[in-house]
């Protein structure tokens, strides 16, 4: 039997950054995969020159982990209505109603802004994509290095 391969390590900040990286633009112009043996992430562009810290093996192996990308993930329609239904339930037809034509989320965006709530649904957003990116990265044995464990965050008994 082949012993298991440990986990891929890496810092969910930079995990985020890659995340946010290939959401943006034009579907697949990005792309960002880890390295599951040194946790290293790299960059592919079209956009980018070659790194030189793309593996050698990177065109002929599967090993590598993409990172997802935002559409990946159930954070688009649902997640508004989501937020409507815990912060605006009074206002449920009028933004369901910006998600009948094309400009929804901006429309959806200046309404909260009208009613000061765009930070707060910013926050909503972040922590949807942060929980996501983390069970995604928990399905996918990626570690974080910036995570204490439970053992850190228990106070301990016997310190003074």
């Amino acid at each position: 039997m082949k012993p298991a391969e440990p986990p891929a390590r890496v810092r969910f900040s930079e995990l985020l950054d890659a995340f946010y990286f290939v959401s943006v633009d034009i579907p697949y112009e990005h792309e960002a995969y880890i390295n599951p043996v040194t946790g290293k992430i790299f960059y592919v562009s079209s956009e980018m020159e070659a790194e030189s810290e793309t593996p050698d093996d990177f065109e002929s192996s599967d090993r590598y982990i993409a990172v997802p990308r935002k559409n990946d993930f159930n954070l688009g329609r649902d997640l508004v209505f989501s937020f409507v239904d815990d912060d605006l339930p009074e206002h449920f037809e009028t933004v369901a109603g910006f998600f009948r034509r094309k400009g929804a989320y901006r429309r959806f965006k200046d309404f909260l802004d009208r009613h000061d709530l765009l930070d707060k649904w910013h926050a909503f957003e972040s922590s949807a994509t942060e929980n996501e990116l983390r069970a995604w990265a928990k399905a996918q044995g990626i570690e974080f290095t910036d995570e204490r464990t439970q053992a850190d965050r228990t106070p301990d008994a016997h310190r003074p």
